[in-house]
């Protein structure tokens, strides 16, 4: 059985959304308040759409009219693709205040199993990849990425990519990034 992490998850966000916005179009900056409304919009979208999906199959369950005529499985199936577009939104919103979910989700995991007297806890493990970074700095320089794009892995190091592909690591000043 294959294993996703919260790490993979960001690394293949990060590469699909150079994909996405294509050579041509200049993507929206990482924290600005254009990416973080259209992030916040977007999972909304996709957490209607899996409601909608959860009612059509309440719908099967109850011998109600108006499940779609699907079957069980098919049901399951638009559950499946909702649950995953509702995880992979949540990335690209936590890219814009720079939030490492696998972080925040064992720490509020953690927190509820503290606050409940439970035993179960997450661990967290560091990943295998010695330097993902370096991954998706290159793709996005091989896909032209603008200026205004940013790359936060959530291990300290943060980069931007010039539209001639040249890589500038950003350091952290309080209050904004600016180039090393």
């Amino acid at each position: 059985m294959k294993l996703l992490n919260f790490f993979n998850l960001r690394k293949s966000n990060l590469e699909r959304g150079v994909e996405w916005r294509g050579t041509s179009g200049s993507p929206l900056p990482t924290g600005k308040i254009q990416s973080v409304l259209f992030a916040s919009n977007e999972l909304g979208g996709e957490t209607g759409e899996l409601q909608n999906k959860i009612k059509k199959f309440a719908r099967l369950i109850f011998c109600m009219p108006g499940s779609g005529n699907l079957t069980y499985e098919e049901h399951k199936r638009g559950i499946e693709d909702e649950l995953a577009d509702v995880v992979i939104c949540a990335d690209l919103l936590a890219i814009q205040f720079g939030i490492d979910l696998g972080e925040v989700v064992a720490r509020k995991f953690n927190e509820t199993s503290d606050k409940h007297g439970f035993e179960s806890k997450i661990d967290l493990e560091e990943p295998e990849v010695t330097d993902a970074t370096e991954v998706v700095v290159e793709t996005m320089a091989m896909n032209r990425a603008s200026l205004d794009i940013a790359v936060d892995l959530s291990n300290g190091r943060r980069f931007s990519v010039t539209r001639d592909r040249e890589i500038i690591e950003l350091s952290e000043t309080p209050g904004s990034w600016e180039e090393k």
